[in-house]
């Protein structure tokens, strides 16, 4: 089977990740529960490119949720399918990125790379990236053959915007062969102040 590893970065891509899942479920017959309620066998076909069926039955989304703040998050912990995913693939970082790019793009070392940033700066990106990176690399390995990854993010700010793009970087240079398709949500002018060049 060829999977697809779904990966939602930041408050806008967990929103509309969590409504992706919902509206999969819906259509593989899938309950919040992870279990399939449907009425035709033909809902069952395919449904191992995005979810992992457990030994007890059960279907789980094969996705990450991550956040550099725990607040969209709790929120779907907290919600009706928040049960369905797997709680060690909900990662959230302790600060927050303050819709700044940099804090969620930079890594440790370019703290020594660039004047504006000390040893004392909050990069929660350079946090988070090494837990993520395991959690990719474990649920690849579960996978017959990893088709591609599929990201749901914004571009501004420092969780979509900066985690997204050390994320998607790391990928490309960790997975060559993959694909990599990415649903970027750009800010609109009415609703956001946030500048993307």
């Amino acid at each position: 089977m060829r999977e697809i590893i779904t990966i939602q970065i930041g408050q806008a891509g967990n929103s509309i990740g969590e409504k992706f899942w919902e509206y999969t479920c819906n259509e593989h017959g899938i309950d919040p529960l992870g279990i399939f309620q449907g009425e035709n066998d033909l809902q069952l076909e395919r449904i191992n490119v995005y979810f992992t069926e457990t030994k007890s039955g059960r279907y789980v989304p094969r996705s990450i949720f991550t956040d550099v703040e725990q607040n969209s998050l709790n929120k779907i912990r907290n919600s009706t399918y928040g049960n369905l995913f797997h709680p060690e693939f909900m990662i959230n970082g302790k600060t927050s990125a303050s819709n700044n790019f940099a804090k969620g793009f930079f890594t440790e070392g370019d703290l020594n790379k660039n004047k504006y940033l000390n040893e004392k700066t909050i990069i929660p990106g350079a946090e988070m990236l090494p837990e993520l990176t395991e959690i990719i690399r474990k649920i690849a390995e579960e996978c017959d053959l990893v088709h591609g990854f599929q990201f749901v993010h914004s571009v501004s700010g420092g969780s979509g915007g900066g985690l997204g793009a050390l994320l998607i970087d790391n990928i490309r240079q960790e997975y060559s062969d993959q694909i990599i398709k990415s649903y970027s949500i750009f800010p609109a002018l009415s609703m956001s102040q946030i500048v993307v060049c």
